[in-house]
């Protein structure tokens, strides 16, 4: 824990998952050694019950963190999570030049679509895709800590000879969902993980939100590329849409 090592020129492309201190490619860094990570790249999913990052869950350490990339989602019940790192809290600690495309989404506080905490360190010349982090703010406690917008072209560009950046896939334990029926009946169980194994035409079908005020959708909802198309949405509810409201789903 107390020497300098390195990582360089590295990638993963696993799901990962556990309870806290959990990244797609290194879990936490400590020590008082200076370390050096660079042009590494996590493309896997991490799911966890606490702190985590796209590439590195926490960093408490002296270190270089320098042309890295996480593509992977990440998702968390806790807190303190982003789409690169999950905390930043050592004073000689550096980001520079890294980026991430993945998703961000659960529950809890500090969550940030590249840094979810920044207690200490530098971050400089970062970046998170224009797309895939939704409204999470760049840095999770710190709205002043900023950093660029990459778009789909420029991610392509960024990405140029990569393999595709892996989603999770579906799994057995998915509900498929092929008709307009099946879709309306994840209102019964808005906990629960689905996947579009076909397109759904409405025909002009009025229907209601799935998940609203009073019970919103908290589950999975795989699209693979499907199309639901050519419905109305009729509600009195405060919330409208496809998903009237999500809440950690």
């Amino acid at each position: 824990e107390d020497g300098a090592f390195s990582i360089r020129g590295s990638s993963a492309a696993v799901e990962v998952t556990g309870g806290s201190n959990v990244g797609g490619l290194i879990g936490r860094v400590n020590g008082s050694g200076y370390s050096v990570f660079s042009g590494c790249r996590a493309d896997g999913f991490v799911s966890v019950s606490g702190m985590a990052g796209g590439f590195i869950g926490y960093v408490y350490a002296p270190a270089v963190i320098s042309n890295c990339v996480a593509r992977g989602d990440v998702r968390s019940a806790a807190s303190y999570y982003g789409g690169f790192v999950g905390r930043l809290a050592h004073g000689d600690a550096t980001i520079d030049r890294c980026w991430c495309s993945g998703a961000v989404w659960g529950t809890g506080g500090d969550i940030g679509s590249f840094i979810g905490h920044h207690a200490r360190g530098t971050n400089v010349n970062c970046a998170v895709s224009a797309y895939a982090n939704g409204p999470r703010p760049f840095c999770g406690n710190d709205p002043a800590i900023t950093g660029g917008r990459l778009t789909q072209a420029e991610i392509k560009a960024l990405s140029t000879g990569w393999p595709e950046a892996p989603k999770r896939a579906k799994s057995s334990a998915m509900i498929p969902i092929s008709t307009p029926e099946e879709l309306l009946a994840v209102t019964n169980n808005p906990s629960g993980s689905y996947v579009l194994t076909a397109d759904i035409d409405f025909v002009g079908e009025t229907v209601e939100p799935i998940g609203n005020y009073r019970n919103p959708f908290k589950g999975e909802f795989y699209g693979q590329n499907h199309k639901i198309s050519n419905f109305y949405i009729d509600t009195t509810d405060k919330y409208a849409g496809l998903f009237g409201k999500i809440n950690g789903g």
